[in-house]
């Protein structure tokens, strides 16, 4: 008797050991796509190295756009991706003083542009289209004016030299027939020159 009470203390040890087993092989188990109606909700998220520093924060702003920023090491931001209220993308590269030097933007109608930051924060590059389409790159000096614009007019390249006052001052291009002209200005913007 002692002996068969012994057996069935062990069948039900076996048995709860079992289904606690089970329980936790649930809990413990790697998600599923069954888990995908799971989702964790929140306003904010941070990535942290083995130090405690913040190396990635992906956050609504106050005006409610939400924000990715990805940090160096050194806890400077480099890497900035937003979508702003009117529904436009924008990522920005950041140098090691978290200062903008490389925006790919995309306006709200479709419109994509690629703008060059020197280390002043002073933009001296922008490559686009047009509304059109029409690729245009346009080059700018130190105080930020325009000095060289490159693009398509109607389908054939352009090249527009300006003085230091943004002036026209030379341009280079193709005609349709494939054929080149060339235009010289003064800087009051009176032709001096053109061939053909």
């Amino acid at each position: 008797m002692k002996q068969k009470i012994q057996i069935v203390i062990l069948l039900l040890a076996a048995m709860g050991a079992g289904y606690l087993g089970g329980l936790l092989s649930q809990a413990t188990r790697p998600a599923s796509a069954q888990d995908a109606g799971n989702v964790e909700r929140a306003k904010g998220f941070q990535l942290v190295d083995d130090a405690g520093k913040v190396r990635g924060e992906m956050a609504l702003n106050t005006d409610g756009t939400p924000q990715l920023v990805l940090a160096d090491p050194a806890g400077k931001n480099r890497i900035g991706m937003m979508v702003r209220q009117d529904g436009s993308p924008v990522l920005e590269l950041r140098d090691a003083t978290s200062k903008d030097r490389v925006v790919l933007d995309l306006t709200a109608e479709g419109t994509p542009s690629l703008a060059l930051f020197s280390s002043g924060k002073k933009l001296r590059g922008l490559f686009y289209l047009a509304d059109d389409g029409t690729p245009h790159l346009d080059m700018a000096d130190a105080a930020v004016k325009m000095r060289l614009s490159m693009g398509l007019s109607d389908g054939n390249p352009a090249l527009t030299l300006y003085d230091a006052n943004e002036n026209y001052r030379a341009a280079l291009g193709l005609s349709a027939n494939g054929s080149p002209h060339v235009v010289e200005w003064d800087a009051k913007g009176t032709k001096l020159w053109g061939q053909p």
